[in-house]
């Protein structure tokens, strides 16, 4: 069960790493129990998805800050 929930999307709280992964892991594994096909995907694959979802602020070290940026100016 959820107990907790954290918005750090730039990683200057913790390190949400380990989280991350984590939880890549479940969803692979129940991906797995539900079908074969998912035999195939390895958590690397999941992992590869950041690059497609953040685009060009991949390389970025810290990719949450524009976006604080942007809600911080936003609100101001």
């Amino acid at each position: 069960m959820l107990s907790t929930v954290v918005f750090d999307a730039d990683e200057t709280l913790l390190d949400l790493r380990p989280a991350v992964t984590g939880g890549l892991v479940a969803v692979l594994e129940e991906m797995r129990r539900l079908t074969p096909a998912a035999a195939g995907v390895s958590l690397t694959d999941l992992e590869s998805d950041w690059d497609v979802v953040f685009g060009d602020l991949a390389s970025a070290r810290r990719p949450g800050r524009p976006f604080r940026r942007s809600g911080s100016s936003a609100a101001i």
